[in-house]
């Protein structure tokens, strides 16, 4: 009966489609393996005697693209050119950013003028007379003319990167030259508002000299250094640029020579909107500040940036010179502009010169194919062209995955990385090792390249998929598929919840690769059916509508009865044989034998079976949630299991003493690797079907010259990799689909020609008929049998009966009767991250750890909404009072909202196993639980501020200064008496392997935070004696390291060896027992235990500064800190008895907050103080001093 509700609702919620047209083109998801070199990027087709099958030719001597292809990126480009020019070429009003006009500086037509060069004539490489006349040429990436015919998808993703960064260093801002932008503040009495900005930050700005120093000035000291200008001391030079912005704007930035009467420049004071000319006042305290760089004048220090990168420099601009400006036509080579010295004449980019206008588009174009479309590092793994193809071709939703990783969000994504490789020098940032800083700019960097992706026309869908997308994203109909469709049903008590593995957005995802990208050599005609998933593409009108979405809702029902509902990927151990499970079940149930499911001898499919290896080890991931059940299907050579028993119900475990047998005779498990998965697990079996897999969409295809979606992955000797790769979240549904196509579009067999069948019923729907139960009917049992004729059993009568009495007409239906309610949101509803892997073991698989004892009552899921819309609806008092840093350096927060709200979603509905962040509980019906939970939230976010985030800081800062300045480097071993890695944890916490075990040999360096300043202690960092025989101190007086004699901390340390656990985080969490607990619970151990772990891939023991510097550190920052709270604080009986006191109105604020902080946190005066403070601010913020009306039962207050 179940069943039939969900076929009513798929093809309820898919009616009335707008008509169906195609492009002549496709998006393939191709991450070829060709980009192993930069010298290798171009590529060629040819067709094997019109075989079907291409060969992918590399030209190894140039970086230029096909002209065909890039012919197809600029036509594409200029087809897009209004929405470009709409939203990518436009610039700021004024300094509040909220309105924009277009750019005068920054225009489509010169880009494009620029692009053309650059990417089909690009720039002569070669050094001497032999190299040119065909020789290596740089050029902008377009894409390569590949298999798929669809490379040029990567050139539009290059274009998009590009533009995104050229549109958060200049076209906003409509400046050629950079601007003066970073402020130097007072030694004391900083408090956000009294900052300067140098006059000689024409010398260099964010750490980086522009006349010594890397990124910009790598040649320096290399073979490359003969590039580099000569710095003249005597160049006299104005920004032709200034701020466009009316108000507390610096002026231009300048350069000219110190002279007797002015041997310093002074500053830009932007409270008193003027400039305090250094010079003969140098004397008067207060008139000269140095740059962060200390320099305080500007002579020989015209290399600020220009273009639309900001180029700058003395090595970029020299290489400018070198292969675009005078120095390549006076040394014989091509010149773009032989008559301009770069060298001579920085400025000439950014002059009033008419052609200056393209000019400053191909310096940047020149800077990106040199510095970022060149970068490959053996040392980091990074090659700028593979991550740009891993991105265009496997991320998918392009822009979804940028916004995942949105706000400080996490994962790290691609554009951060390139951001890295432009403003740092490296794709992982900090890259200095000696004064690391964050990226700046982060957030903007991906708002711009969402800009950018979608003005480009990114990813690039057909009609009939944007039409699709278009209706299932409409609120209504998304919220219905996943609260009545994803949704998966509890053994134990028969409750609905959302699925953990089928999402609304990987089968979207994989909709569009099935429907638009197809397999096959037929892969670019997207109207054929027996390539392509159906959604009515190549039938116009309400008809191919109308029958797209009756193929996408009986393909749904099935995949819901064999996999959702169960919330399972891979194929369980159903078949009871003598009363018992046998574990040869694995090699086939119910009479079938999977590994000799082969292909047929007269089909097409001749030979397309995986080879059958008797040395295949492998397991499944998931199982019945019921915990009961037997153990997931495995296979494994009889040199490891000689026999296999059967799963004991009584003991909950496997028994192998003695054989027993399946129904087919097993009683072992080699070579019975393929058992069903995905989607339609119970009929995706055997070596035929993964042959096929791996023939059309897996290695195989790739490797023998066939357009491949997966060709990395070999699915004859991974077949398990649709459950368990980097790719399962779409493989699920991907697989199913395959066979779908496969089995039921493609048949037409005996007279029943599936569609044909389902455009008929599309007319008669059409006309007010129901949906026919035999069409149901039939589908079922050519997706079980092969065959129309079948007897089916009493359940799909049933279910299609039902159909037909609730498939009427357009009407959303009731919600079945059968059914039980899903709750109103799912405990995984706000991610704080992708999962990296899938699981090793399905969540329920094992018995939860026993987390620390919570004193206070579990939240139900309607608790824990009623509380997140509770605090969404006081963001911006939140934001404003408790999440803003002392010193705002740019439009960057170490610690944002949107994060903190993720992180706190995830705890609250106790998504990591044994604990939970307390919120309330039964909040929709007293008041007074309500401000329990709030008040919890309200101390959380104010010891928050106290700690990290009001300093904007995250690694722990070096604060223990003995008599006052002499601040230990040792002090990363622990400040104010207290040692790090003597924080151990209980006798029964060791017991389960709870405590990291401190490395001697670990070395970590802190990150330096944002609001540092010269004078502070430098950041902690740990390392071996035999690197570190001893260590000093920071003497804060003179501002120097002094490391030449051994110098101790208070608990006597005077070495750094082991000394890693300093706190990190929105809690500043220490000590080895804290960081093996983050492990334990969210980290590398959860997953090797067999638990769910929000961070499989990392390993708290071995790498604690993933918290501040790791790929996850934006959401680990909170995620950390609110597992602490849960630990530390929740745990304590007081601290449930004293939320209730306030909560009664028996306490009040101030107590119970300088309580916690004297017996439960054991804060210094001076941080009590400050967090009293903040626990006031937050209390406002969360509107619990507010009067309420009493509108819900309870003591409401007055």
């Amino acid at each position: 009966m179940r069943g039939s509700f969900y076929i009513t609702l798929a093809f309820q919620l898919l009616l009335f489609l707008p008509s169906s047209n195609h492009l002549p083109w496709h998006h393939s998801n191709s991450n070829s393996n060709t980009f192993k070199n930069q010298n290798t990027v171009s590529a060629q087709i040819i067709d094997d005697n019109n075989s079907g099958q291409c060969t992918t030719l590399q030209d190894t001597t140039n970086y230029m693209s096909t002209p065909s292809v890039v012919s197809k990126v600029l036509n594409y480009l200029d087809a897009h050119r209004t929405l470009l020019e709409n939203t990518i070429f436009r610039s700021y009003t004024d300094h509040h950013q909220n309105v924009t006009k277009p750019s005068t500086q920054y225009k489509y037509a010169d880009f494009r003028s620029a692009l053309e060069w650059m990417a089909g004539t690009g720039v002569e490489r070669g050094e001497t007379a032999r190299d040119r006349g065909g020789g290596e040429r740089l050029a902008f990436y377009m894409g390569p003319d590949n298999c798929n015919g669809d490379g040029w998808h990567v050139g539009l993703a290059n274009v998009a990167a590009f533009l995104g960064q050229s549109m958060t260093m200049v076209i906003l801002n409509d400046t050629c030259d950079e601007l003066n932008w970073e402020m130097v503040f007072p030694r004391t009495g900083s408090d956000g508002f009294n900052g300067f900005y140098p006059l000689s930050n024409a010398c260099g700005q964010h750490g980086v000299s522009y006349t010594s120093s890397p990124p910009h000035n790598e040649c320096i000291g290399t073979i490359e250094e003969k590039y580099a200008c000569d710095v003249d001391p005597y160049m006299t030079m104005t920004s032709q640029s200034r701020s466009p912005f009316e108000g507390d704007a610096p002026p231009p930035l300048q350069c000219f020579p110190r002279t007797p009467e002015q041997t310093t420049t002074g500053h830009y004071d932007p409270m008193l909107l003027n400039e305090i000319k250094g010079g003969m006042m140098v004397n008067e305290e207060g008139n000269v500040w140095p740059s962060y760089l200390g320099r305080t004048d500007v002579e020989g220090c015209c290399w600020w940036g220009r273009g639309a990168l900001h180029t700058k420099g003395v090595c970029n601009l020299g290489k400018l010179n070198y292969y675009l400006g005078k120095r390549a036509a006076d040394e014989g080579r091509e010149s773009k502009y032989g008559d301009i010295d770069f060298c001579a004449n920085p400025e000439a980019t950014c002059s009033d010169d008419e052609r200056t206008m393209e000019m400053r588009w191909i310096v940047a174009l020149f800077e990106w194919v040199e510095r970022v479309q060149t970068y490959e590092n053996e040392e980091n793994g990074w090659n700028y062209i593979e991550e740009l193809t891993k991105f265009t071709m496997d991320e998918g939703d392009l822009i979804g995955s940028i916004k995942f990783s949105f706000g400080k969000g996490e994962p790290t994504h691609f554009v951060d990385e390139v951001g890295g490789v432009l403003d740092q020098g490296c794709p992982f940032p900090p890259c200095n090792r000696e004064r690391p800083q964050r990226l700046r700019w982060r957030t903007s960097r991906k708002q711009n390249f969402i800009t950018a992706v979608e003005g480009v026309g990114l990813p690039v869908k057909s009609e009939s998929y944007r039409a699709t997308e278009d209706h299932f994203l409409d609120p209504i109909i998304k919220g219905d598929l996943e609260n009545k469709m994803l949704q998966s049903k509890s053994p134990l008590d028969g409750t609905m919840y959302q699925s953990y593995r089928y999402h609304f957005d990987d089968f979207m995802e994989s909709l569009r690769k099935m429907s638009d990208i197809g397999f096959g050599i037929n892969s670019e005609d997207i109207t054929d059916y027996t390539s392509h998933f159906y959604i009515g593409q190549g039938v116009d009108g309400w008809l191919g509508s109308n029958s797209g979405k009756l193929n996408i809702a009986l393909f749904m029902t099935y995949a819901i009865e064999m996999s959702i509902l169960d919330d399972a990927c891979d194929e369980h151990n159903t078949q009871k044989v003598n009363g018992r499970y046998p574990v040869s079940n694995a090699c086939g149930m119910y009479g079938a034998s999977y590994q000799d499911m082969v292909c047929d001898d007269d089909g097409e499919d001749k030979g397309m079976e995986c080879p059958l290896d008797a040395s295949q080890s492998l397991s499944g991931v998931t199982r019945a949630s019921d915990y009961r059940a037997p153990q997931p299907f495995k296979c494994a050579p009889k040199s490891q299991y000689p026999i296999t028993g059967f799963w004991d119900e009584a003991r909950l475990e496997e028994n192998h003493k003695t054989a027993f047998t399946n129904q087919i005779g097993r009683i072992d498990v080699e070579g019975c690797c393929w058992w069903g998965r995905g989607v339609l697990r119970k009929v995706t079996q055997g070596r035929c079907f993964y042959g096929q897999l791996n023939y059309h969409l897996g290695k195989r295809a790739a490797t023998e010259g066939r357009p491949s979606l997966y060709p990395k992955i070999d699915f004859c000797e991974f077949p398990e990799a649709v459950c368990a790769s980097e790719h399962s979240n779409e493989l699920r549904w991907v697989s199913g689909m395959f066979y779908w196509i496969r089995q039921i579009q493609s048949h037409d067999e005996d007279g029943w020609n599936y569609m044909e069948k389902i455009r008929e019923q599309a007319i008669e729907l059409e006309s007010g008929a129901a949906l026919d139960p035999k069409l149901v009917t039939a589908v079922g049992c050519v997706l079980k049998t092969g065959s129309v004729d079948c007897v089916p059993d009493e359940y799909l009568t049933e279910r299609a009966s039902e159909v037909l009495a609730l498939t009427t007409g357009p009407q959303r239906p009731t919600e079945s009767p059968t059914l039980t309610s899903p709750p109103s949101s799912s405990p995984t509803g706000f991610p704080i991250v992708a999962p990296t892997e899938t699981p090793t073991m399905d969540p329920t698989a094992t018995n939860p750890p026993t987390g620390a004892p919570n004193t206070l009552d579990w939240p139900s899921p309607q608790d824990v909404d009623l509380i997140i819309r509770d605090i969404e609806e006081q963001r911006g008092l939140i934001e404003e009072q408790l999440l803003t840093p002392r010193i705002k350096i740019d439009d960057e927060n170490l610690y944002n909202f949107d994060m903190f709200m993720s992180a706190l979603k995830v705890f609250a509905d106790r998504s990591i196993d044994g604990l939970y962040f307390y919120v309330g509980h039964g909040v929709a019906l007293n008041y007074a639980r309500r401000k329990r939970g709030l008040i919890n939230v309200a101390a959380f976010l104010a010891h928050s501020k106290t700690l990290a985030v009001h300093d904007s800081v995250c690694d722990e800062r070096n604060t223990d200064g003995l008599e006052g300045r002499y601040h230990p480097l040792s002090n990363s071993c622990g400040q104010y008496g207290k040692m790090y890695q003597n924080m151990r944890c209980t006798p029964k916490e060791l017991e389960k392997g709870m405590e990291c075990p401190p490395d001697p040999g670990m070395q970590i360096s802190a990150v330096d935070e944002l609001t540092g300043r010269e004078d502070d202690p430098p950041p902690f960092f740990c390392g071996p004696k035999t690197y570190f025989p001893f260590t000093g101190y920071y003497d804060g007086e003179t501002k120097q390291v002094m490391n030449d004699e051994p110098f101790a901390n208070r608990g006597g340390r005077m070495n750094v060896e082991a000394c890693c656990w300093w706190g990190r985080g929105a809690a500043q969490v220490k000590g080895v027992c804290m960081y093996g607990k983050l492990n334990y619970y969210l980290g590398a151990k959860a997953k090797k235990d067999g638990r769910r772990s929000l961070f499989p891939t990392v390993d708290f023991c071995k790498n604690p500064q993933a918290i501040c510097s790791g790929k996850y550190s934006y959401s680990l920052m909170w995620v950390t800190a609110l597992l602490s709270w849960v630990e530390t604080v929740q745990s304590r009986g007081i601290f449930s008895e004293n939320l209730d006191r306030i909560a009664d109105g028996k306490m009040g604020y101030e107590e119970f907050i300088d309580f916690l902080s004297d017996e439960v946190l054991g804060s210094g005066e001076d941080d009590k103080r400050e967090t009293r403070a903040n626990f006031l601010l937050a209390v406002d913020a969360l509107g619990l001093r507010q009067t309420r009306q009493k509108s819900i039962t309870g003591d409401a207050p007055n």
